[in-house]
């Protein structure tokens, strides 16, 4: 194959037909790349956030990043939970590089950078 082709959905892609795609569409195909790796390997981290409506942005949510902190796409809940104006989300992280943001004090939200290896949080 030499990186010339990839495969999609039984078919081979190639170099051009991915130039020719949304950037967003390509985050996709990496993330179920990511997930198909994962699923066969088994190693995935579960994160819990929590969001209150009155604190900070109300919002919690998880973002796949670079190596220079740009984010690249954000990633699905799992499983939300609502409970009146509380939320928690569950997200279950593949391999790579994420930031973190979920309720703080009354007008900030609370934001850090992990790194997942084996489905262990490394820093």
């Amino acid at each position: 194959m030499k990186g010339e082709e990839k495969i999609k959905g039984g078919e081979k892609m190639t170099r051009e037909e991915l130039k020719e795609m949304a950037t967003e569409q390509l985050h996709e195909i990496i993330t179920l790349v990511q997930e198909e790796i994962a699923s066969r390997n088994g190693a995935k981290l579960e994160v819990h956030l929590h969001s209150n409506a009155y604190k900070g942005s109300g919002k919690c949510w998880i973002a796949r990043v670079d190596q220079h902190k740009k984010i690249l796409g954000f990633v699905d809940a799992h499983t939300t939970i609502p409970d009146g104006c509380e939320k928690e989300k569950i997200f279950f992280l593949v391999d790579d590089d994420y930031l973190l943001c979920e309720k703080g004090s009354k007008s900030r939200d609370t934001r850090r950078y992990i790194t997942v290896k084996d489905g262990k949080e490394i820093s």
